[in-house]
């Protein structure tokens, strides 16, 4: 395909342009469209764990390790990768460390980062990386995720058993909001506007309205406001994917050939693989319809993102194949299929753009065009993941346990 497109602009400038071409160095067709521009600050031997940009994109935190037995909590500048803070305290492993931000506030060196394992989280200054609490949790707790929620300056926790607990700023329990407590609760987003709390509760998802919550309180008032949260139990099926700007929730339907297409209480089989996307999740009940069904998998799907405005969908496969999805005409637009047992294993969406990051198990990654269908650039190893700045300017791609994590800037 290169080659005839080659070909064709050769044709076009004529013979004597063809001649001047064939006599200077062999140039990439396709332009560069990202260049790089420094790594991330590591002592020498150190290697990166996971990282996470900051609301506004001028930081990036993350794990390091040592290579043996230590592992530090780390801030960087994303504009240059130099070090901001090290973090006090080790941690027990490449642990995620996540900005307490809120989306209006850019002042991000005056929000804390924080941290979590099974039976604790802790919270860190971004200017001098000084521990500010730990919160231990109590008894038999073991946490699956903690969630920053600005808009009411608290904690809330997810666990194996139990309802999600609630913490203020200052690590105080405050309440809990009352949930089945037979599930576990694992993965915590909310809406960008602080409305609406989508839990991924093992095989149905969670949705619960928070906008009716009090700003910072402790009081009996406020626990009792948590413990009437409406928590909606539904849609009845896994959550894929949430869209925390258009409210939209893809869910994966359990696949039962034998009662496909019929009601049983809240539950709608299905006989392949499918995606159903709901919008309106806070009024959602049994007879509610998805807005799209997405069919056609080949295996099923494991992993799925929406675009930044919610119009799109990118899903992964079980089997490593790739697709784009139309939320308004409920079709794919986009695919990129396994070969030969080299599977995708990571792809991104990049804001403001037609790109993905994609990833494949062989260890390549390529910055992809989806509207051409090609590869606009091969990235050096390691780098089987990448963290991309909410304006889609900065790409960081690394490999967990590897170094290093190269910056590279969009021209």
């Amino acid at each position: 395909m290169d080659r005839n497109r080659i070909a064709r602009t050769l044709g076009a400038l004529g013979l004597v342009a063809a001649l001047a071409v064939a006599q200077k160095p062999v140039q990439a067709q396709t332009p560069v469209k990202w260049r790089l521009v420094g790594q991330l600050e590591l002592p020498q031997g150190e290697r990166v764990g996971p990282l996470t940009v900051s609301p506004f994109g001028e930081l990036v935190a993350g794990t390091a390790w040592d290579g043996e037995t230590r592992f530090t909590g780390r801030i960087w500048s994303l504009n240059d990768g130099l070090q901001v803070s090290a973090l006090e305290e080790s941690f027990q492993a490449l642990l995620e460390i996540d900005f307490g931000q809120s989306l209006w506030d850019p002042i991000t060196m005056a929000a804390p980062v924080y941290a979590h394992g099974r039976r604790e989280f802790r919270t860190w200054s971004i200017a001098d990386g000084a521990l500010t609490r730990t919160v231990t949790f109590d008894g038999d707790v073991l946490a699956n995720d903690v969630l920053y929620d600005p808009f009411r300056a608290g904690f809330i926790v997810s666990q194996d058993f139990g309802s999600l607990l609630v913490f203020s700023d200052a690590g105080e329990p405050i309440s809990s909001i009352e949930v089945d407590p037979m599930r576990p609760h694992r993965g915590l987003q909310l809406s960008n506007d602080g409305a609406l709390l989508v839990v991924n509760s093992a095989s149905f998802t969670l949705t619960a309205p928070m906008s009716g919550l009090p700003y910072r309180c402790a009081d009996v008032l406020c626990a009792e406001a948590y413990h009437d949260v409406p928590g909606s139990y539904g849609p009845y099926e896994a959550l894929l994917a949430f869209d925390p700007q258009g409210l939209r929730v893809a869910t994966l339907p359990e696949v039962d050939p034998e009662r496909a297409g019929l009601q049983n209480g809240p539950f709608r089989a299905v006989s392949e693989p499918t995606i159903r996307v709901w919008t309106d999740v806070r009024a959602w009940v049994s007879e509610a319809r998805p807005e799209v069904e997405l069919s056609g998998f080949r295996s099923p799907p494991v992993w799925g993102q929406f675009a930044a405005d919610g119009m799109q969908l990118l899903t992964l496969e079980d089997a490593g194949h790739l697709a784009i999805w139309d939320m308004t005409q409920g079709a794919r637009v986009f695919q990129l299929d396994a070969a030969d047992g080299d599977g995708i294993v990571a792809a991104r969406f990049i804001p403001n753009s037609t790109t993905l990051f994609v990833s494949w198990a062989s260890g390549v990654s390529r910055i992809v065009d989806t509207e051409r269908g090609a590869t606009i650039q091969t990235l050096p190893q390691p780098s089987a993941d990448a963290v991309v700045s909410p304006d889609g300017r900065t790409l960081i791609t690394y490999s967990v346990g590897e170094a290093p994590a190269r910056i590279w800037r969009r021209r």
